[in-house]
């Protein structure tokens, strides 16, 4: 493995960061090509849907949780300036995995450690290997002026944090409304069996 991705992937703390699955939300599949997510973000996918993908992280009063939501889809779909990100192996279709914080209601972005592809390709043949040394990017290259944590105003919608042993299908979700970065409600939504 590239040197720019073993050195990403540590900064990606997945011990203990739990994991959930592609298809939570009835995602379509995979067709390893460049595609766009719900959000209409372009992302570069390669192999097979089936691989458990790394969770967004969100810290509430200190305590992280797995988050099976993607707040930032929605401002790399908006963003005239957001990078092409190229999912680095099977694990991170996404391209990127984002580090969020609720405090005093509100929605923060904290942090990201996301794989840029300069030129983007929808060629299946390009090996994987092309992807390998791709840039690693933080959230001071997204927000410049913002390299502590950004207020996530542009994300109305729901936050869903898995309940139970990661290694199980959940119990339940810990659900959040957010409009326009601020929280406006929280529930337990209970897994129908």
């Amino acid at each position: 493995m590239g040197k720019a991705i073993l050195q990403a992937l540590s900064q990606l703390n997945v011990s203990g960061s739990g994991w959930h699955s592609a298809n939570t939300f009835g995602d379509s599949g995979v067709d390893s090509r460049t595609t766009k997510n719900k959000a209409g973000s372009h992302i570069t996918l390669r192999a097979s849907a089936m691989t458990k993908q790394f969770a967004e992280n969100l810290m509430i009063d200190g305590v992280d949780h797995r988050l099976n939501s993607f707040p930032l889809d929605r401002w790399l779909a908006k963003s005239r300036h957001a990078p092409h990100f190229t999912a680095p192996h099977t694990a991170l279709w996404r391209g990127y995995r984002a580090n969020w914080e609720i405090r005093d209601q509100r929605l923060y972005l904290v942090g990201i450690t996301g794989f840029a592809a300069d030129n983007p390709t929808e060629d299946d043949s390009a090996a994987l290997g092309e992807y390998m040394e791709s840039p690693a990017l933080h959230l001071p290259d997204l927000f410049p002026e913002y390299p502590e944590r950004v207020f996530a105003h542009w994300y109305s919608g729901d936050l869903c944090i898995p309940l139970g042993d990661p290694a199980l299908p959940p119990t339940g979700y810990k659900m959040f409304d957010v409009y326009k970065g601020v929280i406006t409600r929280q529930w337990i939504k209970e897994n129908e069996t």
